[in-house]
């Protein structure tokens, strides 16, 4: 009867995806968002139901469609500082740092045993002193960490807890960046997927407006290599797109 399987037309699914943010309504340009483990779009109905409850069974009378919407799931392998900046529902911002010197910061009412950071970072030639008592590196305090600038009191030395310190320190230039966690989400973005299947025909994905937020924590420690997992609605655009105005999933010949 000419029913036969057509191997040609399985899919196993790989690609890239791209995220527009959208200012006003308008893309201002497309960011590769690097390797993607996961894209899942998925259309859902809304629906009211109507049954008979004249008869024990209450057999369903009518079934009405009262609204259609998609979501989109995705999970991110890379953590730069833009998908870290939709992941934490922030706004990436630099945070430099010049080199230069410092004499006398406070480190006031210290503690045995815990540790103090200092106001700059890639700090070294660090001097902690009590008034005119120097204290000793590794016998009094150590660096714990120089690239953050803590610094550990610890026990058995001459510091006291209570004591009112000061260091000296140098620190170096550092390039770096920053993420305000829950600070400013970027609401709105385009979306865009470029097929590379292992398997089956090349698909091409358009989203014209969806919202992105996070979809669980970070694992900032694991066993396994985190992912950045992403989740949303898909928004109309009914004046740029009246025929569809959801988006389009466009396969190649």
């Amino acid at each position: 009867m000419g029913f036969v399987s057509d191997g040609a037309k399985v899919y196993l699914g790989k690609g890239k995806v791209f995220l527009g943010v959208l200012a006003s309504g308008v893309n201002t340009g497309e960011r590769y968002v690097g390797s993607c483990d996961t894209l899942t779009v998925t259309p859902t109905v809304e629906t009211k139901e109507k049954k008979d409850f004249s008869l024990p069974a209450a057999p369903l009378l009518d079934r009405a469609v009262t609204g259609i919407n998609a979501e989109i799931a995705l999970a991110l392998s890379e953590w730069d500082k833009d998908n870290l900046a939709v992941a934490l529902l922030g706004s990436s911002a630099a945070a430099n740092q010049t080199s230069g010197t410092v004499i006398a910061e406070a480190m006031n009412d210290v503690v045995i045993g815990l540790s103090y950071k200092t106001a700059k970072r890639k700090i070294s030639s660090v001097v902690l002193k009590k008034g005119a008592t120097t204290y000793v590196l590794g016998t009094d305090y150590d660096i714990a960490d120089a690239t953050v600038g803590l610094i550990y009191i610890r026990e058995g030395g001459s510091i006291v807890s209570g004591d009112d310190l000061t260091i000296d320190y140098s620190y170096a230039a550092e390039t770096a960046w920053k993420v305000p966690i829950a600070g400013s989400p970027q609401s709105e973005f385009f979306l865009r997927f470029i097929g590379n299947p292992t398997r089956g025909k090349v698909q091409e994905l358009e989203v014209w407006r969806c919202t992105l937020m996070p979809d669980g924590g970070l694992d900032l420690i694991g066993e396994d290599y985190g992912t950045i997992k992403l989740k949303g609605s898909v928004l109309v655009d009914s004046v740029n797109h009246p025929t569809e105005p959801y988006g389009i999933l466009r396969q190649r010949a």
